[in-house]
């Protein structure tokens, strides 16, 4: 194996499946297509601004329409701040972080799927950075969706 094919492997475990400019722009066909039932969904530069839990009424709106097309919500975040309200404004179940578990870990992955309901295949983990939410995400089993980071 020549080193530009073995740092071509390397590198594929960094790109998304698929990548988008906001949230309000996910291939909502293609994940069902692939049989995505469930959605990952990273705060900081995803949902919301950097380090701030208010979300504007479209990206409420859009994440309302999302379980209402029967997708189930995660919030997958390493934010340190309190996220059970922002949970429960979209209706959907929470993933907390912590020092010794949080993204891209096995760990929280693991948990992030128990949460979810279903196998790593169905569950498309939503986000902005590369290694926390694309590395962490492909190497459970996770389908990808990378968000444009303003």
């Amino acid at each position: 194996m020549t080193l530009i094919s073995r740092c071509s492997r390397y590198i594929s475990w960094f790109r998304p499946d698929y990548r988008i400019p906001a949230i309000t722009n996910l291939p909502v066909g293609a994940l069902r297509a692939r049989g995505v039932l469930a959605l990952a969904l990273d705060v900081d530069h995803t949902l919301a601004p950097s380090r701030s839990r208010q979300l504007t009424p479209a990206v409420i709106a859009y994440c309302r329409q999302l379980r209402a097309a029967g997708f189930t919500l995660v919030i997958a975040s390493n934010a340190r701040s309190d996220l059970r309200p922002l949970a429960a404004t979209l209706h959907a179940r929470l993933v907390p972080a912590s020092t010794w578990r949080r993204k891209p870990f096995a760990s929280y992955y693991r948990q992030v799927i128990a949460a979810a309901g279903y196998p790593p295949e169905r569950i498309a983990m939503v986000g902005n950075h590369p290694v926390n939410d694309v590395l962490g995400a492909k190497a459970a089993g996770l389908v990808t969706v990378k968000i444009a980071r303003p």
